[in-house]
């Protein structure tokens, strides 16, 4: 599971509904294999992917097959203790 912490926004096409900003940068989480790491999200334009950068400053890696993608408007409750 990938967590990226986000921004909400009110949506243009519904102002009662939210919409995640997901052009930026932020906090990120990469739950896999039993481990967790911690780095940051880049993505400069909405028509490109997510860059995963962990603390070390190494690309976070994933395990092979389907990944759950978060877009959280804070941290993950055992990462902000």
């Amino acid at each position: 599971m990938v967590v990226i912490e986000v921004d909400y926004v009110p949506s243009e096409a519904d102002r009662e509904s939210p919409e995640a900003v997901s052009v930026g940068s932020g906090s990120a989480w990469v739950y896999s294999g039993g481990h967790v790491q911690t780095g940051r999200w880049d993505r400069p334009e909405r028509t490109l992917g997510w860059q995963l950068t962990g603390d070390d400053g190494h690309a976070m890696t994933l395990a092979p097959g389907a990944t759950w993608v978060v877009l959280a408007d804070g941290p993950p409750r055992d990462a902000a203790a």
